[in-house]
């Protein structure tokens, strides 16, 4: 009976199909736009029916941009969000365990203001846009983790941010102090110096800022820069281009120390504090007065030698971009000696003397928390306070008797107040009475919130860790998990330092400052940023709506073109021109598939056995050679036009042959799965059609191949270049290329970098410049799929002797 079985599924291979590899079945249509949408609609619920590899024990951390739930999705969106899902099936293919996860950096004061204007509350305003967005991401087929949503104006998350405030401020890492800051009168909060642009207005209202003095909460990010700065040298970093760079010119070459002097308040030592730079620490126990840009006249205490130090106010702009100078004697002088009747006198240390000194300095300063460490005249403290009501709560209670007081972890989440009615006129949380006051969870007494909430960036700062433990209410996050889970392999988007190894930058992540003076920096990183700017047109696609994209090419056709258009690291501007190529593609795939069941059906009249061997063999050559390509673009460059041209390569390739050819050869075959599995990351819905019309032909000729006819087209495992394909061995001597030798992969896989020096040293054109030069070392680059690559470094060859005339 099993027997008989068997035959009847061979006969009729349709019989095989289970329900979720049917398509629509219309390969006797043109693929017109009414096909495409029905093979949306058909494959939509059907392609994230299975994420994850469960078995596999190798993860890939994919991670998108955090979005900012505006209520709507623009072509940026699509671009970022088309990209990591096509990394992200691809790695699954490859049976990696794949974490693509998605959540809403969803505080902050756009959305206030939009709320504002409707006459809405931040949170019905919030929750509605997430809605929204949420369905357009899937209408555009995202494969995202939805198990691990989460949004940062919820309770459940902002609870371990205010965990996360306090741990950093029980380890003295979080201060609050008087500070200088930039305000806007129009918003009614502390903006960065970033936010404000170079004519002194501010980003969002374009209000003249205003200069205050106000208690503020910092995150003492200077202690850690000379550790960021040379840890931007660190090889995990994949790929970063010239992000370190500006990462670099951000936190400043770290050429001095800070120091905190206490303020003296009636000759008694208070918080306050002023920080000074010095990039001659050895000497800070001789400092005679302090000047600063603008503060009230009064005494700080030296933090070594706990005297008195005057501080006068000078209405001068210091140098190295700083707001302070201070006075030692022989060391830093100017005017300001004679202008305070402050005798000098030479102070001189040995060499030996300056380092012993300096060392000894700064530690004292560090045992007491009052500084000592490296820093750059740029790099300031992280300024976290904002003094509007849509952010996290800064859990801390202030007490008359006892001071600030941390809220206890028992009592976390700090609820933001409930509000029925929202405007203008209550933007700040210190506008609800009942909301402010409380009891000190020290003493009992009566005792303030504090009303300042957190700025978005502290939410933003760790929420890819929650990512890896949505569910846990014990702790932030499970610290073994995050150990076997963590770095993120993949990050699109301008990401800070080391929790990420591998980085595509995004256009959309420019934050624009000042239009008219064409002023721009990155929104991460804070570098400038340079400018230029084109007339919006139709031919440039630029501020088109997803929807309509959608409607006019449909879904997956929309995600191709966008990947066609440009690389990933290049500013998105559209160009209709290409739009055809794709559209041609789409088209000439459809038309392969409705020959190949044609084709298989029906056999066409036989070709000779040489022109059929030739052809063959033409396309054993050609999957190997698209699959090499293919492959290194999705996941070593991440160049995804250069992926789709691979692919255009193999579709011209499957199109050359005979139909004798299609029907009967098994390397067409092969070739053609691998068209469609290579497609299908980018384009799933499409391609699960094409795979569906694939199956369903007659006469297999690889039922025993790597082809799992069983299965989806997502299902798949990625098609891998066979032994017998030949790679190259390339051969350089210092970095530059002199021959490729070409070995078959089974041989090229177990080649030593002993074996491939012999190799390389028996080429003619290698020998010819070893003539002149001795080998000091060789690098040997192992790199399955696409090249090996020996290189020989070499002394440089001695000087040509000049003709004597």
């Amino acid at each position: 009976m099993l027997i008989k079985i068997r035959k009847i599924l061979h006969k009729s291979p349709q019989i095989l199909f289970i329900r979720h590899l049917n398509g629509i079945n219309i390969w006797n249509e043109e693929l017109t736009l009414d096909v495409k949408e029905k093979i949306e609609k058909h494959w939509s619920n059907k392609i994230n029916k299975k994420l994850t590899n469960g078995d596999s024990k190798e993860k890939y951390y994919v991670l998108p941009m955090f979005p900012y739930p505006s209520g709507n999705l623009h072509m940026g969106h699509v671009r970022v969000y088309t990209i990591s899902d096509s990394i992200a099936r691809f790695q699954r293919m490859n049976r990696k365990n794949v974490i693509h996860p998605i959540g809403w950096d969803a505080f902050g004061l756009p959305a206030e203001n939009a709320a504002i204007e409707r006459n809405v509350l931040p949170e019905e305003w919030t929750t509605q846009n997430i809605q929204y967005m949420k369905s357009q991401l899937e209408q555009l087929g995202c494969s995202f983790d939805w198990s691990r949503e989460l949004s940062t104006c919820n309770k459940d998350f902002y609870k371990w941010t205010q965990d996360l405030f306090l741990k950093l401020y029980d380890a003295g890492l979080v201060y609050q102090r008087k500070a200088q800051v930039n305000w806007d009168p129009i918003d009614k909060t502390v903006l960065a110096d970033e936010q404000v642009d170079e004519n002194g207005c501010a980003w969002r209202s374009g209000a003249k800022v205003e200069k205050k003095y106000l208690k503020q909460w910092f995150v003492q990010t200077t202690k850690f820069a000379k550790q960021l700065y040379d840890g931007l040298n660190d090889s995990i970093l994949e790929d970063w281009r010239d992000i370190t760079k500006l990462q670099k010119h951000w936190i400043g070459e770290c050429t001095g120390v800070i120091f905190d002097f206490r303020i003296l308040e009636c000759g008694r030592v208070s918080n306050e504090f002023i920080r000074i730079w010095t990039d001659k620490p050895e000497y800070l126990e001789h400092v005679k007065f302090i000047a600063v840009s603008s503060r009230d006249n009064v005494y700080a205490q030296n933090p070594i030698t706990k005297k008195s130090v005057p501080i006068f106010v000078e209405s001068v702009d210091f140098e190295n971009g700083l707001d302070h100078h201070i006075g030692i004697p022989g060391i830093n002088e100017n005017n300001l000696f004679t202008r305070y009747n402050i005798q000098p006198s030479k102070i001189e240390l040995s060499p030996s003397e300056i380092i012993s000194k300096r060392e000894e300095i700064c530690k004292e300063a560090r045992d007491s928390n009052q500084g000592g460490y490296w820093v750059s005249t740029k790099l300031k403290d992280w300024l976290v306070s904002r003094q509007r009501y849509w952010g996290t709560p800064i859990p801390i209670i202030h007490c008359q008797c006892c001071g600030p007081q941390p809220v206890p972890e028992s009592l976390l989440p700090v609820l933001l107040p409930k509000v029925n009615s929202f405007s203008s006129e209550r933007t700040s949380t210190r506008e609800y009475k009942e909301w402010i006051n409380t009891n000190c969870p020290k003493c009992g007494a009566d005792a303030l919130r504090e009303t300042d909430t957190l700025d978005t960036f502290f939410d933003s700062s760790w929420y890819y860790l929650r990512y890896l433990d949505i569910k846990n209410d014990r702790e932030i996050f499970n610290k073994e998990r995050v150990k076997v889970q963590m770095p993120v392999d993949l990050y699109i988007g301008v990401p800070t330092k080391e929790p990420f190894k591998r980085l595509l930058v995004q256009e959309d992540e420019v934050e624009i400052l000042n239009v008219k003076n064409n002023k721009a920096i990155h929104k991460r990183t804070k570098a400038p940023v340079t400018m230029s700017w084109e007339k919006m047109s139709k031919s440039k696609q630029n501020g088109v709506d997803p929807s309509d994209m959608f409607k006019q090419y449909g879904v997956d056709t929309t995600r191709l073109l966008i990947m066609a258009d440009v690389a990933p690291t290049s500013h998105r501007h559209w160009n209709s021109n290409t739009f055809p190529g794709i559209l041609n593609w789409q088209h000439r795939l459809w038309l392969t598939i409705q020959d190949f069941i044609k084709h298989r059906k029906t056999v066409p009249k036989s070709i000779p056995d040489e022109k059929f061997k030739s052809e063959d063999d033409y396309m054993f050559d050609s999957r190997n050679f698209y699959i090499k390509g293919a492959t290194f673009n999705y996941c070593q460059s991440q160049q995804m036009s250069v992926a789709v041209s691979k692919m255009q390569g193999l579709t011209n390739s499957l199109r050359r042959v005979s139909a004798f050819t299609v029907a009967k050869s098994p390397q067409y075959e092969r070739a053609l799965a691998a068209q469609i599995i290579l497609l299908a990351p980018m384009a799933p819905q499409f391609a699960s059609e094409l795979w569906s019309g694939f199956l369903i032909a007659e006469n297999r000729l690889n039922a025993d191949s790597d082809i799992n006819w069983n299965a989806s087209v997502l299902e798949q495992i990625w098609p891998s270049i066979d032994l017998d394909y030949k790679l190259e061995l390339v051969c350089q001597v210092n970095g530059h290329e002199n021959a490729a030798i070409k070995f078959p992969r089974k041989d090229i896989e177990v080649l030593s970098k002993e074996d491939a020096l012999k190799f390389a040293l028996k080429v003619d054109k290698v020998q010819e410049v070893l003539k002149t030069r001795t080998i000091l070392n060789v690098k040997y680059t192992i790199n399955y799929g696409y090249e090996n690559v020996i290189n020989i470094l070499t002394t440089q060859p001695p000087p040509k002797k000049q003709k004597q005339l």
